[in-house]
């Protein structure tokens, strides 16, 4: 990485906004929490260095990640990139948002397969009620794969 002024500023951004990020977190969610914390952190973070990673392999200035650590008008926590030069083609326009969510999901699909393989069976709480939402197709495939590891896993419904 070069060294620059905006680079450097860019960097201690990125470094604050990490720290400011997992303490907020951690005050919110209290210490039991930090595993979950720094997970989702990395979740957030491998989906804008996807971004970052591609815009840079296709010449596109972008900052490193900003990240976000209150609730604000344009969403909650999080991270965003600046593109700071054009985008010079549909091509690269695409590749560079299409790569966020392939990384972010690149990482959450292990973080996945180890949640559901640690988890433990538990008795409902709370009533049935009219609206059911039932869960994600990815989380039932990831569970399917994993049901011979897992002999105390409970089918999802």
């Amino acid at each position: 990485m070069e060294s620059n002024p905006q680079t450097r500023r860019s960097l201690m951004i990125f470094v604050v906004g990490i720290v400011v990020f997992v303490a907020l977190l951690t005050w919110i969610g209290g210490w039991a929490l930090p595993l979950v914390i720094f997970t989702i952190i990395f979740i957030v973070m491998a989906h804008e260095f996807g971004h970052f990673i591609v815009a840079k392999r296709n010449n596109v200035y972008a900052t490193l990640p900003y990240f976000i650590p209150a609730p604000t008008l344009i969403g909650t926590f999080g991270a965003v990139i600046r593109i700071k030069s054009p985008i010079r083609s549909r091509q690269a326009l695409f590749d560079i948002g299409i790569a966020g969510p392939i990384a972010g999901f690149l990482v959450a699909l292990p973080v996945l397969n180890l949640g559901l393989a640690l988890s433990k069976p538990m008795a409902p709480t709370a009533a049935d009620s009219a609206l059911n939402l039932g869960y994600p197709l990815v989380f039932s495939l990831a569970q399917r794969a994993l049901a011979p590891f897992t002999p105390h896993a409970v089918p999802l419904s």
